[in-house]
């Protein structure tokens, strides 16, 4: 059960308290996703260019609000996700939130998000880390595909800062992610099915490994791959 209230205007803000015993978040995703389909009206001759269309506006959080939500129970492209709590509080010009430990691929992640306005600018702050999750779950929601391109238990920690919004957000982030996975498999790698087919070796196809280490930094809109 949930209660809550929203305001809009000037002062937006957002109140929600209680509790997701059980959600199927697909059936909601599906419910609100954008047909695919051209109608009558949309369709245009061969060679025409088609038709502008005005920028739909989207949908921003507002940082004046007061969240405490409990997840019981959450399914997204058959990923489980749930116990966990989710809390958020902000005054308007500033708004930090934090996830609890919350089951995620039968795992655990937990982190923090804090944005605060400066000098009419978003300032943006992330911290977050996961332990014990089953990558071919994780990779299967990720990628949104019937198997896995990996297996194994993988952990990750990641942090990092930024500022603006969109492209100039993009650009301005800086921040590093490290990932582990023990015990993984090649399930459906096109890069070592592609080294198969090319070495006539078949071993390459589900090749296991014992852990593998990964050092992501992150840079004015770059990743640099520093070790594995």
């Amino acid at each position: 059960m949930m209660k809550g209230m929203v305001r809009s205007g000037l002062r937006p803000h957002l109140e929600l308290r209680g509790s997701v015993d059980a959600l199927d978040a697909d059936w909601y995703a599906a419910l609100l996703a954008q047909p695919t389909s051209e109608t009558p009206e949309e369709q245009t001759t061969t060679g025409a260019p088609p038709p502008l269309k005005e920028p739909k506006a989207g949908f921003g959080l507002p940082l004046d609000l007061d969240v405490d939500l409990a997840i019981g129970t959450l399914t997204y492209r058959n990923l489980p996700i749930g116990a966990g709590r989710l809390l958020a509080n902000g005054d308007g010009q500033s708004m930090h939130a934090t996830l609890e430990p919350t089951g995620v691929a039968g795992g655990s992640v937990q982190g923090t998000f804090a944005i605060v306005q400066k000098d009419g600018q978003q300032d943006i702050t992330w911290d977050a880390k996961g332990n014990a999750l089953d990558l071919s779950l994780f990779l299967k929601a990720l990628f949104n595909e019937p198997e896995s391109r990996i297996t194994g238990l993988g952990r990750f920690t990641t942090s990092g800062t930024g500022r603006g919004q969109g492209e100039v957000l993009r650009n301005s982030l800086s921040g590093i992610a490290v990932f582990d996975v023990d015990n993984g498999r090649f399930a459906k790698s096109p890069v070592m099915e592609f080294l198969a087919k090319q070495t006539r070796i078949e071993e390459f196809q589900g090749a296991e490994f014992k852990t593998f280490h990964a050092e992501l930094h992150i840079k004015e809109g770059w990743m640099h791959l520093n070790q594995t």
